[in-house]
Parts: C-alpha cells; sequence; structure tokens
C-alpha cells in the first residue's frame, strides 16, 4: 500500500535547472505568507517543491515553515490536481499565523492559479 503523507520523488522538484525553469519562465502569485511560483511542466507532469528562505529565522524556523508548507499542500484537495510545476515558499510571518489561515490562503491562492491557467 502506497503512504499518501509524503510525495514520491517524481513528483519533487529537486534539479537546479528546474528552479532556474520556473524562476526565469514562470509567474507568481503572492498572498501575505505565503508565495507559489509557477509554470508549465519541465518534463512531462507537474512537480512541488517547499522553499523557506533564510529571512524566516534559523534552520529550526525554516524546517518549521517548510513542514507546515508540506502539510497544508497535502491536505489541500485541489493543489495536487494543478498542471503547472510549482515553488511554494514561505514568508516571514507562516510560522506566527494560525495553521487554519494559512490554509485558507494557501487555498484561496490556488484557485487564483487555477483560474489564472484556465484563461491561457
Amino acid at each position: 500500500m502506497t503512504d499518501l503523507s509524503s510525495l514520491l520523488k517524481s513528483s519533487r522538484i529537486t534539479l537546479k535547472r528546474q528552479f532556474e525553469h520556473i524562476f526565469s519562465w514562470g509567474n507568481r502569485i503572492e498572498g501575505s505568507n505565503i508565495r507559489i511560483q509557477f509554470c508549465s511542466p519541465y518534463s512531462g507532469h507537474p512537480k512541488v517543491a517547499f522553499v523557506a528562505p533564510k529571512k524566516i529565522g534559523n534552520a529550526v524556523k525554516r524546517n518549521l515553515a517548510k513542514r507546515r508548507l508540506r502539510e497544508i499542500y497535502r491536505l489541500s484537495p485541489n493543489a495536487p490536481s494543478t498542471p503547472s510545476d510549482m515553488v511554494i515558499i514561505a514568508k516571514g510571518s507562516l510560522n506566527t499565523q494560525s495553521f487554519a489561515n494559512a490554509k485558507v490562503q494557501f487555498m484561496d491562492l490556488i484557485e487564483r492559479l487555477q483560474k489564472k491557467k484556465g484563461h491561457t
């Protein structure tokens, strides 16, 4: 039986050239605590990455932010069906915001992304 709580390696962005492609050719959608950088898939099927910049704080705070992003993504019903490569980036106040508010904000960003991709 497959463990649905973790992303498969084939569903994660791992290579530098994949990140460069998204940041060079992609678009972004921003909320107050989360930013999503996205573009058409680099290779075949959509992939995702979770990033927490050093502005957030030390390694413990960055790891907490990435864990929160991964859990929000996992619990979001629409996120895995998005036809784009995505880099989901935590902003400074993500760790101080309640999990429920962060999840609502993320779901709003995913809806905006899907509407934007539907019009192109």
